[in-house]
C-alpha cells in the first residue's frame, strides 16, 4: 500500500545509443567451438595486449646482401663491404660526403595489398660520424616508400658519439600499405651534411604482421566521431586516414572516448594509429577499468599507419564506454594521430562464455530501517557484478540504480513510507543474465526532528565530517566548493545582528571560503534587544542530517533567557523548541543539536534564535553533517546561444561559457538538426565551449542545435539555439557587371582610387570628393606586390597624396586561387555604378563581386589573357543593396598556362 500522499515522479528512461556496423562489416562467420577449459579466455582478460607479431618470413630479397648487388639499387657513394658484415659475408657501406644531396639504396619492390601491415627493421654500425648543420639528428635513415604514393616513412639511426657497433635499437618501424598503393620498398640512406664517417647496414627485415586473434569485424569507431575528445582535435591534413579525418593529439595525456558501444563478451580492440618515432604510451580503458598501457611501434611518419590489438571484455548491455589515453612528445613530429578503432570477435573457434545465472533469493526490508531499504540475494556462479533495478510498486520496467560487486545493496535514496519494487541481475565479462522477479520493500520514516542542548567544547573543528558549515561574522566563511546547504543569517526584528569577536569558545577549519583556514576564531553575530533575534535555513531531505549550532550567551541584572526553534518546510514533524537559560552574569557557551529528515528531497529546515532577557545572545557557527550532498547540488549555468541567421554558404561560430557552483569538471554534448556538414563541438577547458558549422548551398531552412553541459554530479543545463539559413541573394539588392578591354591614357575623375606601383605610396585617392573605397587587403596566402607594368596609363588631379600623369601598373598577385586581393566600396539602397580597372598577363583572371549584406547573389567575371602579355580591362558594375553595407571586389588568378611566361593579375584603379 502507499503510505504517502505525494509520489515521486517515475525516473525517465535513458535510451542507449547503438552504433551501427560499418558498410564494410563482413558477415559473421559460424565458428566451430573448440574443446577448451572455460578458464582459458578468462585468463586472457587480465589486460592482455595482443602484440601482433610478424609470424611469417622476411619478404625482402637478399636482406643480408649475400647475393651481391642483386635485388638492391646500390647508389653512388655506397658499396658492398666484406670486412664489416654482421652476419654472412657482406654488409652495405654508406660513405658520408658532406654534400647537399642524399643517397639512397632501395630494395626490389615487394607486392602487397593496400592495408596490409609489415614490421621493418635493420642492423646498423657507424664509424667516425661528425654532426652536420642540424646537429646529431643528421644521421643515416631506414626508409620505407610506396611507389606511386607520395609518402615515405623513416627512422633515424642512433647517434651515440658517432661511433658504435651493430645495433637495431630504435630502428623498428610498423607500416600499412596506403590505400592507393600496391607495393613497397625498403631503403637505407646517407643523409646530407654528414661531414665524415661511414655507416654499415646488414640484415634488413620486412615481415608481415600477424593478427592471430582477430575474427569477424563487428564494428568500426572513427576517432573523429568520438563522444569526447580532450587535449586533441580533429584534422584531415595528413594522408591515408579513413572516415572524414583523424584525431591529432596536441597535449600529453589526451583522451578519446566512445560511449554506448555494443558488447557481448570478449572482443579484440584494434587501434589504428600513426606517429613518427617519439614513442609514447596508449592506455585502453573499458567502462572505467584499465585494460593495459602500451607503447606501440613507430610508424616512421605522421600519415603512415600501424595497428595494435587489445583483448578486452565488453558487457552484453549496449552501454560500454571505450577510452583511449594517449601520450605526446614535443613538437609536431611527436604528435600521434588516432584514425579509428576496429572491434573484432575473437578468432579460433573459442565460443563466448555464457552469462551468469539469474540471481535468486532477493529480499527487501519492510520498514526495518529509517535510513534505507536493505536488499540481499544469493550469489550467482561466475558473476563479477550485480545490477539493481528499482521502480514504484506496482512495477513496470524500472531503471538500474546501482551496480555492486557484492550480494547486498542499501537503497538510501528511497523516500520513507513509499513502496518500491526491486529486481537484480548478475553480470560478468560474458554479459548479464535476465532480471530476477520483483521484490517489494519500503523505508520507515522514524524520528524526523528532535533537539538536544550540550556544552560547547573549546575550538570546535567545523571541517571534520561536515557536509557544509557557516562561520557568520563581518566576513562570513563557508566550506569551499560546496553548494550552500546552509543559508546566510538574517535578523529578526529591527536588527540583522552585530558582529563581535568575544565568543565563549573558538572554531577552526581548513577548507573555507573566502578564508581557507582558521584556528580558535571567536567571532559571530549577536543580538542585544529583547524579542529580537537571528534566523537561517538549511537543506532538508529524506536522508537524515545533523545540524549543530554554537551559541554564546550572557546574562545581565536579570538572568539570560532565549528560545531556539526549528521547523521543517513540509510540515511532516511538529516544530521543536529549546529554551536556553542562565542565572549568572558570565558568558556561557552551548551547543544546540538538531537531528532531522523530511519526507522528500528539496525541503528546508528553518531555525530561529530569539533573545527574551539578558545581555546578549550570539550565534558563533553552524555545521551540518550527514544527508546527501548532491541533494542541494546546483546544475551548472550556461551562457551564450543567441538565435543565429545565416546566408546559405556562410559559416556559424557560437561561443558558450559554463560555471558549476560546486566547481566540478564540466562535460559538453551537442545534438542538432543541421543538414549536411556535422557541426564541430570544441571544449578548450575552463568551462568554455564553441560550436562551428559550415552551411552549404541548398541548406535553406529553419534548424537548431542543442548544447548541454553536465557536471560531475550528473546535473545538466541545456540551451537550444535556433539557426535560420536564408537563400543567397534573397534580398532586393542587385549586381550586374560587364567587361571591356581598355588602353591608352585614362583620366580618373569623380571619386577614384589608384593602386600605386610603389610601396611608399600604397594608393592615391580623390582629395576633394568622397572616398568610398577601403584599403586593399590580401586573401589567403597571397602576397600583393607592386608593379609598374600595364597597358593602360592613368592620370588624375586633386589626389592625395599626389597628382599623377600616365601612371602604369598597380598591385598584383601571382598566387593561384583561393589566394587573391580584395577592396570594398560603399553601398546602400541608392543605385550606384563602379568601374574597376584590372591588368592581366598570361592568366585566366576572375573578378568576384558581392554585397556584404548578402542581399544579392554574387557575380563573377572571367578575363582570359592566357598566352598573352599584359592587357588592361575595365569591369563596369551597377549595384544596389538593401542596407548600408559594402560592395566587395575580389580578384583571383583562376588558372595559368605553362608556356614559360610569368602569369599574374593586378588591381590598377577604380572609379565611382
Amino acid at each position: 500500500m502507499m503510505r504517502q500522499h505525494t509520489l515521486p515522479t517515475r525516473p525517465g528512461q535513458r535510451v542507449a545509443r547503438l552504433r551501427p556496423l560499418t558498410a564494410t562489416t563482413p558477415a559473421t562467420r559460424r565458428i566451430q567451438p573448440a574443446r577448451r577449459s572455460t578458464g582459458v579466455l578468462r585468463a586472457a582478460l587480465s589486460g592482455l595486449l595482443l602484440v601482433s607479431g610478424s609470424a611469417l618470413a622476411n619478404v625482402l630479397l637478399n636482406p643480408g646482401f649475400e647475393a651481391g648487388a642483386s635485388d638492391w639499387s646500390i647508389a653512388a657513394n655506397h658499396a658492398l663491404d666484406s670486412a664489416n658484415a654482421r652476419s654472412g659475408g657482406q654488409a652495405l657501406r654508406l660513405t658520408s660526403t658532406g654534400g647537399e644531396s642524399s643517397y639512397t639504396t632501395w630494395s626490389t619492390a615487394v607486392d602487397a595489398a593496400p592495408g596490409s601491415e609489415f614490421d621493418a627493421s635493420a642492423w646498423v654500425k657507424a664509424t667516425g660520424l661528425v654532426a652536420g648543420p642540424s646537429g646529431p639528428g643528421d644521421t643515416p635513415l631506414l626508409v620505407v616508400r610506396f611507389p606511386g604514393v607520395p609518402i615515405q616513412g623513416f627512422r633515424w639511426a642512433p647517434w651515440d658519439d658517432g661511433t658504435y657497433d651493430y645495433t637495431n635499437e630504435g630502428m623498428g618501424m610498423r607500416f600499412q600499405v596506403p590505400a592507393g598503393g600496391n607495393r613497397f620498398q625498403i631503403g637505407v640512406r646517407t643523409w646530407s651534411h654528414n661531414t665524415a664517417g661511414q655507416t654499415y647496414w646488414d640484415d634488413l627485415l620486412a615481415e608481415p604482421v600477424d593478427h592471430p586473434l582477430r575474427g569477424a569485424l563487428l564494428d568500426t569507431l572513427q576517432a573523429e566521431d568520438a563522444d569526447k575528445i580532450r587535449k586533441a582535435s580533429v584534422h584531415s591534413e595528413e594522408l591515408d586516414f579513413t572516415g572524414t579525418g583523424y584525431v591529432d593529439v596536441e597535449e600529453n595525456n589526451a583522451i578519446i572516448i566512445w560511449r554506448n558501444v555494443p558488447g557481448g563478451g570478449d572482443r579484440v580492440i584494434s587501434v589504428r594509429y600513426s606517429w613518427e618515432g617519439f614513442l609514447r604510451p596508449i592506455t585502453l580503458q573499458i567502462n572505467g577499468q584499465n585494460i593495459n598501457a602500451v607503447t606501440p611501434p613507430a610508424t616512421g611518419r605522421r600519415g603512415i599507419y600501424g595497428s595494435i590489438d587489445f583483448l578486452a571484455p565488453l558487457t552484453s548491455a549496449t552501454k560500454n564506454t571505450i577510452k583511449l589515453k594517449i601520450g605526446k612528445a614535443g613538437g609536431l613530429n611527436g604528435q600521434p594521430l588516432i584514425d579509428r578503432i576496429d572491434i573484432f570477435a575473437p578468432a579460433g573457434g573459442s565460443p563466448p562464455l555464457p552469462p551468469p545465472a539469474v540471481p535468486t533469493g532477493l529480499s527487501a526490508s519492510d520498514g526495518t530501517h529509517t535510513d534505507k531499504v536493505a536488499l540481499s540475494w544469493d550469489p550467482s556462479i561466475d558473476a563479477t557484478s550485480y545490477e539493481v533495478a528499482r521502480d514504484l510498486d506496482p512495477p513496470a520496467e524500472g531503471a538500474v540504480i546501482a551496480t555492486v560487486a557484492t550480494t547486498a545493496y542499501d537503497d538510501t535514496s528511497a523516500v520513507p513510507l513509499v513502496d518500491y519494487a526491486y529486481r537484480v541481475r548478475a553480470c560478468s565479462a560474458a554479459g548479464c543474465s535476465e532480471f530476477g522477479p520483483w521484490e517489494t520493500g519500503y523505508r520507515d520514516q522514524g524520528p524526523q526532528l528532535d533537539a538536544q542542548v550540550l556544552n560547547a567544547p573549546a575550538n570546535a573543528d567545523l571541517s571534520l565530517g561536515a557536509a557544509d558549515y557557516l562561520k557568520p561574522g563581518a566576513v562570513p566563511v563557508r566550506r569551499a566548493n560546496v553548494g550552500q546547504q546552509i543559508s546566510a543569517v538574517s535578523g529578526i526584528g529591527d536588527t540583522d545582528g552585530l558582529t563581535y569577536n568575544g565568543a565563549k569558545v573558538g572554531q577552526q577549519w581548513n577548507d573555507g571560503d573566502p578564508t581557507p583556514t582558521g584556528n580558535n576564531v571567536k567571532s559571530g553575530l549577536r543580538v542585544f534587544a529583547d524579542n529580537n533575534g537571528l534566523q537561517f535555513s538549511a537543506a532538508a531531505g529524506t536522508v537524515p542530517r545533523e545540524l549543530t549550532l554554537w551559541i554564546t550567551s550572557k546574562g545581565a541584572a536579570q538572568s539570560f533567557d532565549a528560545d531556539v526553534t526549528a521547523s521543517i518546510s513540509d510540515g511532516s514533524s511538529a516544530d521543536v523548541a529549546v529554551n536556553l537559560t542562565d542565572d549568572s552574569n558570565q558568558k556561557q557557551g552551548q551547543r544546540v543539536v538538531f537531528n532531522y529528515a523530511a519526507l522528500a528531497d528539496g525541503e528546508t529546515l528553518t531555525v530561529s534564535i530569539v533573545k527574551n532577557a539578558g545581555s546578549f545572545v550570539g550565534l558563533d557557527a553552524i555545521k551540518m553533517t550527514g544527508g546527501d550532498p548532491s541533494a542541494s547540488n546546483q546544475p551548472p549555468t550556461l551562457e551564450g546561444g543567441a538565435p543565429i541567421t545565416l546566408i546559405e554558404g556562410d559559416s556559424l561560430f557560437s561561443e558558450f561559457s559554463a560555471v558549476d557552483p560546486e566547481g566540478t569538471e564540466l562535460d559538453f554534448t551537442l545534438q542538432h538538426t543541421l543538414p549536411n556538414a556535422t557541426p564541430v563541438l570544441t571544449e578548450p577547458g575552463g568551462g568554455l565551449a564553441s560550436v562551428a558549422w559550415d552551411s552549404a548551398m541548398g541548406d535553406v531552412g529553419s534548424w537548431s542545435f542543442t548544447l548541454t553541459v553536465t557536471d560531475a554530479d550528473d546535473k545538466s543545463t541545456s540551451v537550444v539555439v535556433p539557426v535560420t539559413v536564408q537563400p543567397l541573394g534573397s534580398g532586393s539588392g542587385s549586381i550586374t557587371a560587364t567587361t571591356v578591354a581598355v588602353g591608352g591614357t585614362i583620366n580618373l575623375a569623380d571619386s577614384f582610387i589608384k593602386f600605386q606601383p610603389n610601396a611608399s605610396t600604397p594608393d592615391a585617392r580623390n582629395a576633394t570628393g568622397p572616398n568610398p573605397f577601403s584599403a586593399l587587403e590580401p586573401l589567403g596566402d597571397a602576397v600583393a606586390s607592386y608593379s609598374s607594368k600595364g597597358d593602360a596609363k592613368y592620370s588624375y588631379t586633386n589626389a592625395t597624396p599626389a597628382n599623377g600623369t600616365k601612371i602604369k601598373g598597380g598591385n598584383r598577385v601571382f598566387n593561384a586561387a583561393p589566394a587573391g586581393m580584395r577592396f570594398g566600396v560603399e553601398a546602400d539602397t541608392t543605385a550606384r555604378t563602379l568601374r574597376v580597372f584590372v591588368g592581366v598577363q598570361d592568366a585566366l583572371a576572375k573578378v568576384r563581386l558581392s554585397l556584404a549584406d548578402d542581399s544579392a547573389a554574387p557575380v563573377e567575371i572571367l578575363i582570359d589573357e592566357r598566352g598573352n602579355t599584359i592587357a588592361s580591362h575595365a569591369v563596369d558594375v551597377a549595384y544596389q543593396a538593401d542596407t548600408a553595407t559594402e560592395l566587395r571586389v575580389e580578384l583571383f588568378v583562376e588558372a595559368l598556362t605553362e608556356d614559360g611566361m610569368t602569369g599574374w593579375v593586378q588591381f590598377e584603379a577604380a572609379r565611382q
